[in-house]
């Protein structure tokens, strides 16, 4: 049976409101991951569009890499790589940088081919 009491406390009445905390958190990676998206996107199609292959062949690259890997991947790669391969023991990524960087990369990549 479902618990609308429940379900309702913790979308209205929570004092830490964390529904709509997490709600906010998400639209702002989402809108500022497609705005870079776009940004670099189109200069990533424009690369793609070169004749010029030391510009082509690196957008090219860059594409067929983000496009063929997970996202999941990449945030754990962002995540848990990164720190091991940096070998500092202390050196951590923001939490909200973790999600946004793979996001961003990935829309860049996606936007590129619409462009």
């Amino acid at each position: 049976m479902f618990r609308w009491d429940v379900f309702t406390h913790f979308l209205y009445q929570d004092p830490f409101l964390f529904f709509l905390k997490a709600a906010w958190i998400t639209l702002w990676i989402s809108v500022v991951a497609q705005t870079c998206g776009v940004i670099i996107g189109l200069f990533i199609a424009l690369m793609r569009m070169s004749r010029f292959p030391l510009l082509s062949m690196p957008a090219r690259a860059y594409v067929w890499f983000f496009r063929g890997s997970p996202l999941l991947v990449q945030v754990l790669l962002l995540w848990d790589g990164l720190p091991r391969l940096i070998l500092i023991s202390d050196f951590l990524v923001a939490h909200r940088q973790v999600v946004l960087i793979p996001f961003w990369l990935t829309s860049t990549v996606h936007l590129s081919g619409i462009l």
